[in-house]
């Protein structure tokens, strides 16, 4: 047999098996869904000491670029919108346990909160404290997302 049919054939056997392999072919359509913000929808709950009094906010950021927010997040409604949208994984996931699974035992301040509600359709409820060094990245990460000061 000829070289010429035999990279033809190969090259069409090739073509197959990526067209029909999972994933394979063009780019479906759902990947451009992909880039589009997702909505957010969260509450907050926030103490600074545990003296203080409990305060609340909440943002609602629609993928068409609306926002609501009450609280100390009425005045910063956009850029906890970007911050909400940044650390998605890491507000679905919650705090991660250091290396070899373990956090150094260190209270980092008295703050304390929760988030909760939903990203992307997806269930958030994670309470935020600064008692070792796992929760305190958590923490440091999602800070712009509670009160300042």
């Amino acid at each position: 047999m000829p070289a010429r049919p035999l990279v033809l054939a190969a090259s069409m056997l090739t073509l197959a098996v990526v067209l029909l392999a999972p994933g394979g072919g063009p780019a479906a359509p759902a990947d451009a869904d992909a880039a589009k913000p997702i909505r957010v929808s969260l509450s907050f709950s926030f103490q600074r000491d545990a003296g203080a009094r409990l305060r609340q906010a909440t943002l609602i950021c629609e993928p068409d670029g609306r926002i609501t927010a009450s609280g100390w997040l009425a005045n910063r409604p956009k850029r906890a919108c970007e911050v909400a949208r940044r650390q998605t994984s890491l507000l679905l996931a919650g705090p991660a346990r250091g290396e070899g699974g373990t956090c150094l035992s260190q209270v980092y301040g008295p703050q304390r909160g929760r988030i909760y509600g939903t990203l992307a359709s997806r269930g958030v409820n994670r309470a935020v404290s600064r008692t070792d060094s796992c929760r305190e990245r958590f923490y440091q990460a999602v800070r712009p997302l509670f009160p300042k000061g």
